[in-house]
Order: structure tokens, then sequence, then C-alpha cells
């Protein structure tokens, strides 16, 4: 089984460094329509539009890009995307190279949710939770934003999604999952059977890819689909690199010069 995962192209909002989570842009419209009612001069640029939840101009070459690879690349057997906006216009740009397949949108590859922090740069973050943010920056226990995700949520949902993406197709499937930077860090956690989360600095339209035996995997799962120990049955597995391989990782060689990151 082969199984790639992709960051969707940059947005608007990751250029002002703004944290989308589960921000979307119905609720952009919303929240810019009721601003414009009450304070018009209050919207200067295109940052409080609901198009900051867009790919760039950037994005979208990212987007392209990443697509003329992976169609050198066997089709997808099954391919995996948040719903959300910036995933779901990925998507359409993967699809212009005379893609035949169509996507399954999951919930669960839904970026974190940031909660009050949503929407907002960090310095807008500052200036309105400053005690907070202070806590956040000033220790390294992990404390809870208001009407956010807690980790273990998080965690649980990515390991539910990796588990039943593994058991549902056959060992012989080519997976694609697209999906966002925050999640993306736990999707590869519970695909690596790693006890704790890495943070990887993922870039936009990044793509890692992984081979794996997907009944030798599945040997090592509890019903959490986290890694209960070595099988009774194969106590080497895990430590079989025959089985378990790392063939592309946070990879961007699909750039050129003028599409890396500003």
């Amino acid at each position: 089984m082969r199984i790639l995962l992709m960051r969707h192209g940059e947005t608007w909002a990751n250029r002002d460094r703004r944290m989308q989570g589960q921000r979307d842009a119905e609720q952009s419209r919303h929240q810019s329509s009721l601003a414009q009612t009450q304070t018009p001069s209050a919207i200067p640029s295109r940052n409080s539009q609901a198009r900051i939840h867009e790919l760039s101009p950037l994005g979208q070459q990212q987007v392209i890009a990443l697509g003329k690879r992976l169609s050198q690349t066997p089709a997808p057997s099954q391919v995996y995307a948040s719903p959300l906006l910036r995933s779901r216009e990925t998507v359409r740009l993967l699809k212009q190279n005379n893609a035949t397949w169509e996507p399954q949108y999951d919930d669960r590859l839904s970026e974190i949710d940031l909660g009050i922090f949503s929407g907002l740069t960090w310095p807008e973050a500052q200036a309105r939770y400053p005690a907070l943010c202070q806590t956040l920056t000033t220790q390294l226990d992990w404390h809870p934003i208001p009407e956010a995700e807690s980790p273990q949520t998080i965690h649980r949902r990515a390991n539910h999604f990796i588990r039943d993406c593994i058991l549902q197709n056959p060992d012989t499937a080519h997976i694609w999952i697209i999906s966002h930077a925050g999640i993306l860090n736990h999707l590869i956690a519970a695909l690596m059977g790693s006890d704790r989360t890495w943070g990887i600095p993922t870039a936009p339209a990044a793509l890692f890819e992984f081979q794996l035996q997907a009944p030798r995997w599945n040997h090592h799962r509890n019903q959490d689909g986290c890694s209960p120990g070595p099988s009774p049955d194969h106590p080497s597995d895990q430590l079989n690199t025959e089985l378990w391989k790392i063939l592309y990782f946070n990879d961007t060689s699909h750039y050129d010069g003028a599409l890396m990151e500003l």
C-alpha cells in the first residue's frame, strides 16, 4: 500500500501568517457582511474578506506543479480530502490533469480547531488575549485555548482516520490524502506508530509518501488505531524496514525557484 499525504497550496491567510484553523469562507462572508453593516470603513483590505481562505496565486501555482508531478505517477485508487475550502480548491486544481478520480471528503482531515485564535495573526491574538499568549509563550506545558480542540481529541481523530483508511482499502491501494499542516503532524504520527506528535514545518503543497504492508500494520493496532506493542505472530515486524518505507518527506522538489514560499 502506498499513502501520499499532501498539504493544500498557500492561502492568502498563510501569506499574512493568519491562524485559520477550521475557519472557512462562509464564516468569513457572514462576519464581513456584519462588519460592513456596522462599520464599513473598518474593512481596509482583502485580509478581512472571505477570500483569505482561498488559495493565493502562488498557492495555485504550487498545486499545479504538484499536480504535474503526480500525473507522472500511478492514478490513485482512493482520494481523501478535508472539506475546508483551501483543500477543495487544491482538489480542483489537482483534477485538471485529466483526472477521473473523485475525492471522499472527511471531516477528520479538517485542520485543528484553534478556538478563539481562529482568523487572527499572532500579534492580534496577543493584543486580544495578552495573559493567555504570555502563558503559551513562556511555559512548555499545554494550556487550553478556549473553544479549541484538545491534543487528545486531535490525536484520536487522526488515529481513527488512519486506522479506517488502511482497514478499508486493499494492500495494493494507492491512496492520496489532502489536508492541512497542523493535522498532518498527527496523521503522520499515527501512520508511523509514534507515541508522540512531532512538529513538522510542512510547506504548502508539500508531499509525503509512505509504503507499508497493510496486513502487517494492522497486526500492531488496537481499536483506537494506536500500537499496543509487537504482534505475537510477527514479533520483529516493527523493526523490519522492508515493511515500512518513507519514500518522500515534506518534499517540494516539484517547485521551481518562483514557487518557493515567500
